[in-house]
């Protein structure tokens, strides 16, 4: 599917836009919701999944419940806003070897980061930092690649004879 984004039609340059608009917008949300949560701090990452056995804390660990309803969720929603915004980011003028790459890593990261979860929570604490690596890998390339697309989308399309 060859392709290029600023050759696309009013119409569908308009949809690509305001849809990778959106996607800016949600993954702003849910960095904040992030923040709000833990703070970016690992400790509270490890303590709000592992809990603590200090009395004083009144901090229990994650349940299996909520971890699998999180999981559910974004285990089918993720991997669908993924494949969109890569298949808009085909239409950029990267090279395709470049944007192969770009495309394992990101769904790569995203399969790290959410067995990761798992693991922070069953197997041991040292996982957070496995899923802050695979978060902010993911984090990156969905950024990069949101801003490649809406910068190759906005180029003059060539004129043709």
């Amino acid at each position: 599917m060859d392709f290029k984004l600023k050759d696309l039609s009013t119409p569908l340059k308009t949809l690509v836009f305001f849809f990778i608009l959106a996607l800016i917008l949600g993954y702003g949300v849910a960095l904040l919701q992030a923040y709000e949560h833990t703070g970016f701090n690992i400790q509270k990452v490890i303590l709000s999944y592992r809990g603590s056995n200090d009395p004083d804390m009144m901090a229990f660990a994650k349940p299996y419940r909520e971890i699998l309803q999180n999981s559910h969720v974004h285990v089918l929603t993720v991997p669908l806003l993924y494949f969109c915004l890569s298949l808009i980011f085909i239409g950029t003028r990267q090279s395709s070897k470049f944007k192969s790459v770009l495309i394992a890593l990101l769904f790569s990261g995203f399969f790290v980061e959410y067995i990761s979860h798992w693991l922070l929570r069953y197997v041991s604490a040292g996982f957070v930092y496995v899923v802050f690596f695979a978060s902010g890998l993911t984090s990156l390339i969905y950024l990069y690649m949101c801003f490649t697309s809406l910068r190759n989308l906005l180029e003059k399309s060539e004129q043709r004879i």
